[in-house]
């Protein structure tokens, strides 16, 4: 509480004017984010192309309080850790469709292999979001929106670069009658480097990556009351990878996915407008190592009935949702197939009075495996002054097992779900100039899973551990003489097991970004993006040394049809690890060209 009041008196007292308003949606509800009661990142489609990022973990990490880090480059593992809450922790929507890998070891999202081709917008919500969004959403969530268009338009990029880096994509959108489309498709096709860091070998192999995606959606406007989305896609990708100890040859993995949606609004009255959405993923993963071969696939369905309504000055979210996964293999020889469900009912309430919005929740969760668990939320904004806002929240969260977890050979079925309590306080100020967010955040876990040993040589997981992260972030973005652009983040965390009082590994203490865009003309522009990632533990006894990487973007727009972006990645060719052992790029090149139809 002291560092959220600290926090508080770096507001100026100043003649605030209101900028350019945000919308968001990613807590349900559409409104403007000074007016939200959570910490929310925005991206668009321009902010996704500016950046030039390589890949999705690439561009999240610029942001504050967003970490990722990668075994290696191209396509090999990659974890995102909001606020230091653990991958698992942190939910992925595409489109609505749940997508983390129901096959992994924790059930935590697979961010690697979705190209930015496909994205048309992301919005990163902060904060233990179990009310809304259910078990998983203790760290946040990320909701992805695929490309889409209001207006007949028709792109085609491909680009080339270092290490035979090759890539293409297409998409065409629009709007016929009461009929909106979209298709999208990607391709990437790359030797790559060695994972394992080729600088602590005599010889290596480069671990080559290559990804095919495909993604459509239509929504039909039956009629001003009703209207029914429709959504499919597929991937496949092919990674080779490497050991922690040493690089392995012809080890490689592919994982296919897909996903199908369909959603149905009807609006009756004010009171019921309610919507059904129906959704299955598919994933998965062949993997071949030491010429063994380990095969694993799952399936996640979601049927969801939810309804909004007005009453009095409140706008009220109700629904329930069923959801089933399902998996095979899971660390064994078995094609036993292990499965999981639940039940969830929640309310949430919006109220605005005047200037203050108020926002409560709850959920129940009911499991086949596990105790039911309840969560609620309660969060406020207050606008003090026109363009300054306070806001804080507190919610609890909860995370159950996943199958690996409770099945596998290491598995344990008297696990319980892990539990969380979170608070955050924080301002947000918008001028036409500038936008400054700052916000302190706490959250707390009980029966936190880990796996431990229960003989000799011989582990369990269990609920053992109780752990705690506490920091701030803060972001500010300028613009100065309307030609220089700044976009600053900064984000600090102490983030520690206490049950041994040990510092949860690979979480950096500090973390800053600077982005700096130089309009130098209506079709010229620079960016110089600057990454800072402090010390932190990669094991008990290894710790890795703070980095910062450089990037150099260009884009110059020939016409309003063609587009030529320039990219130069680890510009004064740093040599860094994100993960002990693991190789990052050195200096590198990136070249791609855009013709709209």
């Amino acid at each position: 509480m002291k560092k959220a009041f600290c926090l508080s008196l770096l507001v100026p007292f100043i003649n605030i004017t209101n900028a350019q308003t945000v919308v968001v949606t990613a807590e349900k509800v559409k409104r403007s984010y000074s007016n939200s009661t959570s910490s929310i990142v925005s991206i668009s489609r321009e902010e996704i192309d500016s950046s030039q990022a390589s890949d999705l973990p690439e561009l999240l990490k610029s942001k504050a309080g967003i970490s990722t880090f990668s075994n290696s480059s191209f396509g090999k593992a990659s974890t995102v850790l909001l606020r230091g809450n653990d991958n698992r922790h942190t939910l992925i929507e595409l489109d609505g469709v749940v997508i983390n890998d129901v096959t992994g070891i924790a059930g935590a999202p697979r961010l690697e292999f979705l190209p930015l081709d496909l994205i048309e917008s992301i919005e990163v919500i902060k904060g233990s979001q179990s009310v809304l969004y259910g078990s998983g959403a203790i760290g946040g969530v990320v909701k992805i929106t695929t490309r889409k268009s209001d207006t007949p338009i028709t792109s085609v990029s491909v680009g080339y670069g270092s290490y035979n880096n090759q890539q293409a994509s297409f998409n065409t959108s629009g709007k016929n009658g009461n009929i909106s489309y979209s298709l999208t498709g990607a391709s990437q096709k790359v030797d790559g480097i060695s994972a394992y860091n080729e600088d602590r070998l005599a010889f290596s192999e480069k671990d080559e990556f290559d990804n095919l995606s495909l993604f459509g959606k239509i929504k039909y406007q039956v009629s001003k009351t009703d209207e029914i989305d429709f959504l499919l896609g597929r991937s496949s990708s092919t990674y080779d990878f490497d050991s922690s100890t040493g690089d392995v040859i012809n080890s490689t993995s592919t994982v296919k996915t897909s996903l199908v949606g369909l959603k149905y609004f009807k609006k009756i009255n004010n009171f019921l407008k309610p919507s059904l959405e129906v959704s299955n993923y598919d994933i998965s993963r062949d993997l071949i190592s030491s010429g063994s071969y380990f095969p694993y696939s799952g399936r996640q369905q979601e049927v969801e009935l939810e309804n909004k309504s007005y009453l009095g000055m409140s706008q009220l979210l109700s629904g329930v949702k069923y959801s089933t996964e399902t998996a095979k293999k899971l660390g064994s020889t078995s094609d036993k197939s292990r499965d999981n469900e639940r039940v969830a009912f929640y309310l949430n309430s919006n109220t605005e009075i005047s200037k203050l919005n108020i926002d409560l929740g709850v959920r129940r969760e009911t499991y086949k495996f596990f105790e039911d668990e309840n969560v609620y939320k309660v969060g406020a904004n207050l606008e003090v002054l026109e363009g300054l806002s306070i806001k804080s929240s507190y919610s609890t969260g909860v995370k159950s097992p996943s199958l690996y977890q409770t099945f596998s050979s290491l598995g344990n079925k008297s696990l319980k779900a892990e539990k969380s309590k979170s608070f955050e306080a924080g301002f947000i100020m918008t001028h036409q100039l500038f936008n400054l967010e700052a916000v302190y955040f706490n959250t707390s876990y009980r029966d936190y899973i880990n796996a431990i040993e229960i003989a000799p040589s011989t582990y369990q997981y269990s609920n053992t551990n109780k752990a705690e992260i506490d920091g701030y972030e803060v972001s500010l973005d300028t613009t100065i003489a309307e030609k220089l652009i700044l976009d600053l983040n900064y984000t600090h965390l102490d983030a520690l097991d206490k049950t041994n009082g040990t510092y949860l590994l690979r979480r950096p203490r500090s973390s800053a970004s600077l982005n700096i865009t130089l309009l130098q003309s209506d079709s010229l522009e620079f960016g110089l993006l600057n990454t800072f990632v402090g010390r932190r533990a990669d094991s008990s006894t290894v710790t890795l040394g703070s980095y910062v990487v450089t990037h150099l973007t260009s884009r110059y727009r020939v016409n309003k049809k063609q587009i030529i972006d320039f990219k130069v990645g680890n510009l004064l060719d740093r040599e860094y690890e994100q993960v002990s052992s693991f190789g990052t790029p050195d200096r590198n090149y990136n070249i791609k060209y855009t013709h709209r139809f």
